[in-house]
């Protein structure tokens, strides 16, 4: 402790065995003894004690932001002080009294600065519009306990898109249709769909419409399907021509028959007419 009480005191006096002002002891104390140890409960505080020729102070300081704050200041002089025990130190006088001291009075300052520090006064105007904000969360909740354990389709436009229009997305599964509407900010949107697990299928259907409106009640323009994957417009297209060729193929093999029906004289009416009927029949289901 002596140790430490001599490197304390090198740092808080100057050359002219004076307290530095930024120490908030004051200006022109002409310290005669001082005093320096650890707060018993909190490491980052430093309490000092030092005495000129009529008084006695009382200091804290802390040590991560070098703050120095006066606590107390008594009508007593010492030509001595020194660390005891505990919270004890102990002072001599000019006529060699000594006297046992106590550093209590620093201790509970530091307590109580320190709780000061834990709470916050309240005051009614921190109240105002609490209501408002407690109806907010609470509707929040709501919409959070809706959504929450579902699954989402999300679906991101990023600078693709022109401004002033309305996109629509709409999910079709197992015969229900699930859609939302947006308006387009800044060429980009983003746009999320519940799927109810329950109701998928092996396959989603998923259509994306344009809209731009010239007034509120009333739609000006509408691109249907504007956006489309290329891979299912592929397959799309070959089905397409495999139905036309499939299609062109039966009608010609039905013509065959016919031909070769008639020159083996064996085409009748009734003949004729069942293919006619099977011929409906296939071109319906084409």
């Amino acid at each position: 402790m002596e140790n430490l009480e001599h490197e304390f005191r090198n740092m808080l006096l100057d050359e002219v065995n004076m307290v530095d002002n930024l120490c908030l002891i004051g200006n022109g104390v002409d310290v005669k003894t001082l005093c320096t140890g650890m707060n018993q409960q909190h490491n980052d505080k430093i309490w000092i004690v030092y005495s000129d020729e009529s008084k006695l102070y009382y200091m804290t300081m802390t040590l991560s932001t070098e703050i120095y704050k006066k606590v107390k200041t008594e009508e007593k002089s010492f030509v001595c002080i020194q660390y005891y025990k505990e919270d004890k130190f102990v002072g001599l006088t000019k006529t060699k009294e000594l006297h046992e001291l106590s550093i209590n009075v620093i201790e509970n300052y530091v307590n109580e600065e320190i709780s000061k520090d834990d709470f916050i006064d309240l005051h009614r105007d921190m109240l105002k519009d609490t209501d408002l904000i407690v109806e907010q969360i609470y509707e929040k909740a709501k919409e959070l306990e809706l959504i929450a354990k579902q699954l989402f389709l999300n679906i991101d436009f990023q600078e693709n898109l022109p401004k002033n229009v309305y996109i629509v997305c709409s999910l079709i599964s197992n015969y229900e249709t699930t859609f939302s509407i947006k308006e387009i900010a800044n060429n980009e949107t983003s746009i999320d769909l519940p799927i109810a697990i329950k109701k998928l299928l092996n396959s989603l259907q998923i259509r994306m419409d344009l809209v731009t409106i010239i007034n509120e009640e009333q739609p000006w323009f509408l691109i249907k399907d504007f956006v489309t994957d290329p891979i299912i417009e592929r397959k799309k297209n070959l089905k397409e021509k495999q139905g036309k060729r499939d299609k062109t193929n039966f009608i010609n093999a039905k013509i065959n028959l016919i031909r070769n029906l008639m020159l083996t004289e064996n085409l009748t009416m009734k003949k004729l007419s069942e293919i006619k009927k099977k011929i409906r029949k296939e071109i319906c289901d084409f």
